[in-house]
């Protein structure tokens, strides 16, 4: 199994899990009225809990971490295609490239056009 298609599933199993669990929290404080009291502060922590991650779930699989994680795609995508092309074509496709020794003086033209 292929490492990135296992990573979603485990995102999207847990995911699921923890949707259920909040709901199924909300669920039993909600119809359930006999809840001795230290028990239903324990489920309101966990409701909290739930809370935070579901937000964080929604947030990742809806907002901008789904974008993100799209152009993070992209990126090794573009990454590999570089990686892969040789690079003699890319010396050749810029031109030739500099002349002179590593001895030869070098001029710098400021802003001011004059050269130091």
């Amino acid at each position: 199994m292929n490492p990135d298609n296992f990573t979603r599933y485990i995102q999207a199993f847990l995911a699921v899990v923890i949707t259920i669990g909040f709901f199924a929290v909300i669920a039993i404080l909600f119809y359930k009225t006999d809840i001795p009291s230290p028990v239903k502060d324990i489920l309101l922590v966990m409701l909290g809990a739930l809370l935070a991650s579901w937000k964080e779930i929604t947030g990742y699989f809806f907002g901008s971490s789904s974008g993100s994680a799209r152009k993070d795609e992209q990126n090794a995508a573009l990454s590999a295609q570089i990686a892969a092309t040789p690079v003699a074509a890319t010396a050749s496709a810029l031109g030739a490239g500099p002349t002179g020794t590593p001895s030869d003086p070098v001029s710098v033209v400021t802003e001011d056009n004059k050269t130091k």
